[in-house]
């Protein structure tokens, strides 16, 4: 029997996932989140007026508008598309698959694991969630995001990776702040490789540099008034003190655990422990550096809680990658060998079993309601 190509494995899964978003997202002509509705906004004022909205007359009293506008551009150069608003999100967000699984394979070098990170990653929780029918700029911030990174690792072996990742330092801060988490995760990926004595090269020295630069130099560009009329506070939104002091008090660790995936949760921190005292490859410490760079925007309450959790699961997912790895290449040499492909479809059926119960949750309802409307 010819073996099936990864390639195609991989077309599949992300075409899979686009088709589960698009019948949860089309099944309605709404969408699920009030930040849906101001971007709708703003993109069709870009597209009616060929200018971008700056003053909001709907808000109370009045504000000024300060934020990076690309994402609306585009989307407004991209609004003849059928349902635009509803499926390019869904592509763009699913994107994360096809670069998971290249971070993955640049770190195992098995496409089965890969694969197998890259469909985890398709059903991550939190993440389904942040862009599932919400017409979100993370569905495009956050897969550029762990491009840059892939680009990042690779830029060594290929030129071309050195462009797109300068090209993208342009593009992610035009996109959203959450481009400062790129500094500050190549912050920490300096201090891990320098505390464990690894070596990086000149020419990623000088991207991390060049990166950092321009990312502070663009956003201060964009927000230089809010900076001048409101000093630091605006990094904080100008939140009161006491709104910021509660923002971790309702968080269900539970939640915050199925959020993330039970999988992707532990294999990935399987893979942490193993890939800072086992391995001393220094792109490990990359996800390590975006682990802690999270996890501090968390504690000074600079990002929402589930777009940290997001960014912590997509980095786990890919981390799981390296556990499994080695997962698999031990029981290669134990008489569970012949159990493999058992245990992979176990792993395989424990990811899926969530979203097929709510797939056939959505169809009972929908089958009660056509009954009741006949």
């Amino acid at each position: 029997m010819k073996k099936i190509s990864s390639k195609l494995i991989l077309a599949i899964i992300f075409i899979v996932s686009i088709i589960f978003q698009l019948f949860f997202s089309l099944s309605t002509e709404n969408f699920s989140s009030d930040d849906a509705y101001l971007n709708l906004r703003l993109t069709q004022h870009i597209s009616e007026n060929k200018a971008h909205l700056n003053y909001d007359n709907l808000s109370y009293g009045g504000r000024e508008l300060i934020y990076p506008v690309l994402f609306y551009y585009l989307f407004a150069l991209l609004s003849f598309v059928p349902f635009a608003f509803k499926l390019l999100p869904i592509i763009f967000s699913s994107l994360i698959i096809l670069i998971v699984y290249l971070i993955s394979f640049e770190f195992t070098k098995d496409e089965r694991v890969s694969l197998l990170a890259s469909f985890i990653s398709a059903f991550i929780p939190v993440y389904f969630s942040l862009t599932l029918n919400k017409f979100s700029i993370f569905s495009l911030a956050i897969p550029i995001f762990f491009f840059m990174l892939y680009c990042f690792i690779k830029m060594d072996q290929e030129r071309k990776y050195l462009d797109y990742f300068v090209m993208f330092s342009f593009i992610l801060p035009l996109l959203h702040p959450i481009a400062f988490l790129i500094p500050i995760s190549f912050i920490f990926y300096l201090i891990l490789t320098t505390t464990e004595g690894i070596e990086v090269s000149k020419l990623k020295k000088e991207a991390i540099v060049f990166s950092i630069f321009l990312i502070i130099l663009i956003q201060f560009i964009l927000y230089k008034k809010a900076f001048l009329n409101y000093g630091f506070s605006v990094i904080w939104q100008n939140i009161p003190k006491l709104i910021l002091d509660n923002y971790f008090s309702n968080i269900n660790i539970f939640k915050a655990i199925i959020g993330l995936g039970i999988l992707p949760l532990i294999y990935g921190l399987a893979g942490v422990v193993y890939s800072y005292f086992k391995s001393k490859k220094d792109s490990f410490f990359l996800i390590n550096g975006v682990l802690l760079g999270v996890f501090l925007l968390l504690i000074l309450r600079l990002i929402n809680i589930n777009l940290g959790l997001a960014f912590l699961g997509i980095s786990l997912t890919i981390l799981s990658a390296v556990s499994l790895s080695r997962y698999f290449a031990y029981l290669k040499i134990t008489k569970f060998q012949r159990f493999e492909n058992y245990i992979l479809l176990g792993i395989l059926q424990m990811m899926i079993h969530p979203y097929l119960y709510r797939l056939g949750r959505r169809l009972l309802l929908d089958q009660q309601f056509l009954h009741l409307w006949k």
